[in-house]
């Protein structure tokens, strides 16, 4: 058997595995998320989807950002492709096979291994760091605008709230700077827009993310809609670190009641995130199957895609 003929004897069973394990998911939590549907507008479940739609198109366009670090200049469509085929992997057990797919994919278009890791590197440092100070950022508004805390127990004198903002935007934007005057994109000069088009993608995504599920959560009050956005990126974030459970399920759930039940009971915080769950993968899955039609337009391998 040749190589190639294994690689797609190899993704067909991965395709496979992923479309077993959602749908297993899916059959485990179909009844509390149909009774949940009920007592919401089918619009705002529409433009939940549509508003994670639009944080993946960010999240593409943050990928793209890394890789044009390296000497590959790849076009957006051609990432879009990359991106929302690999994530799949997420789902199967093990949680690391959409970075095994996506370096994979990088290799293949003549990426050193040194300049692949140096991409996934700063793509995950700037997930991390945008989705942590997004988050810190709302809460510590939040708190100063109703009194509420991170957590039901966690307590924080009141000058470390007031400096925590400000506090975190210095250090975010230090952290870009440092970093992009290290790594430069295109390997041009440092750019004080390229930071602000840095910060303007990573607030765009976790306004999206967070917003798409403030809409499945509209009991919270739109008093707490900063806890909300910024608490989801918390939690978001939370469950991207801990690799070993698949898409980051439990982890993500478990921070959002931690986080939430201050504000509704916590049961109705776990059918929220339920719900919120299954549309995230609806749209994930829908991605991937349109960037595995379109994956075809490109190479596979070979040399690198003029930008």
């Amino acid at each position: 058997m040749t190589r190639s003929k294994a690689l797609q004897y190899l993704k067909w069973i991965w395709i496979i595995a992923i479309v077993l394990f959602i749908g297993l998911f899916f059959y485990r939590n179909l009844p509390e998320a149909i009774e949940y549907l009920k007592t919401i507008p089918a619009g705002y479940i529409f433009l939940s989807g549509v508003l994670i739609v639009a944080a993946k198109f960010l999240i593409v366009d943050l990928a793209l950002l890394s890789v044009k670090t390296g000497e590959w200049h790849p076009p957006y469509l051609y990432m879009f492709t990359i991106f929302t085929v690999s994530q799949l992997g997420k789902y199967i057990p093990g949680s690391i096979w959409h970075f095994a797919a996506r370096i994979n994919s990088y290799k293949e278009n003549t990426l050193s291994n040194k300049k692949t890791a140096q991409v996934m590197v700063i793509e995950n440092i700037w997930m991390v760091t945008g989705a942590t100070a997004f988050g810190v950022f709302l809460i510590s508004i939040q708190h100063a605008m109703t009194g509420i805390t991170f957590f039901s127990n966690f307590y924080l004198p009141e000058w470390i709230w007031t400096l925590l903002p400000w506090l975190t935007i210095i250090l975010w934007v230090s952290g870009l700077i440092i970093l992009d005057h290290r790594y430069p994109v295109n390997n041009g000069k440092f750019s004080f827009r390229h930071i602000l088009i840095l910060i303007m993608v990573q607030t765009g995504i976790w306004i999206f993310l967070g917003g798409s599920y403030f809409l499945l959560f509209m009991n919270a009050g739109i008093q707490n809609l900063f806890l909300i956005l910024g608490g989801y990126a918390l939690s978001w974030i939370a469950g991207y670190v801990v690799i070993f459970a698949p898409g980051g399920i439990g982890v993500r759930e478990f921070v959002q009641v931690a986080l939430f039940s201050s504000v509704v009971p916590a049961e109705q915080v776990v059918i929220i995130s339920l719900m919120h769950r299954m549309v995230y993968t609806i749209v994930e899955v829908l991605l991937g199957l349109i960037g595995f039609l379109l994956a075809r337009k490109f190479p596979r391998s070979g040399n690198p895609v003029s930008e």
